[in-house]
């Protein structure tokens, strides 16, 4: 197998899965900056709108800041959003925008894509499509694929979690 030429589009890694939840409620975990903090990064700034900007950031295993900067591309409540975004060169603090960031490559941005449909009894069954990720060229892409979905299986187990603790507070 070769590595992908510079530009070249991936794979989509694709899940379905259903939550306990309406669409609406369902949505916002996807773009509500206090929720995505709740399940996806540990800091966020995020303008929850179409053209709306967004800046997730996370502390890696050795602490070390790990970001990704971007806009809400579609964004169509309570049924589509998608983000399109990029790795950060020089992170800045989501929280506050006189440390602006930097985009380490300024080719074509990752796209996270999130559909949202109501099941008819009060939940809904979302289906993402997002990039595979990158990894060394000796790792095949079937590898790939089956760790990017159990990664997402375990994502929605946490979020059906958190709704149920929703309910329960």
């Amino acid at each position: 197998m070769s590595a992908p030429r510079p530009g070249a589009a991936r794979r989509p890694v694709v899940v379905r899965h259903a939550l306990p939840a309406p669409p609406e409620r369902v949505f916002r975990l996807f773009t509500d900056g206090a929720d995505l903090q709740r399940w996806f990064c540990d800091a966020i700034d995020a303008e929850p709108r179409e053209g709306g900007l967004i800046h997730a950031a996370w502390q890696d295993d050795d602490g070390g800041p790990w970001d990704r900067m971007g806009r809400f591309a579609v964004f169509e409540p309570p049924r589509r959003v998608v983000i399109e975004w990029q790795a950060i060169d020089a992170p800045g603090d989501p929280a506050d925008p006189a440390q602006p960031a930097s985009l380490k490559d300024a080719g074509t941005p990752d796209r996270l894509q999130v559909a949202i449909v109501g099941d008819g009894a009060g939940g809904s069954t979302v289906t993402v499509v997002a990039p595979l990720p990158v990894a060394d060229a000796a790792v095949r892409d079937e590898v790939r694929m089956e760790a990017a979905q159990a990664g997402w299986a375990q994502t929605f187990e946490a979020l059906a979690a958190l709704l149920a603790a929703d309910v329960n507070r």
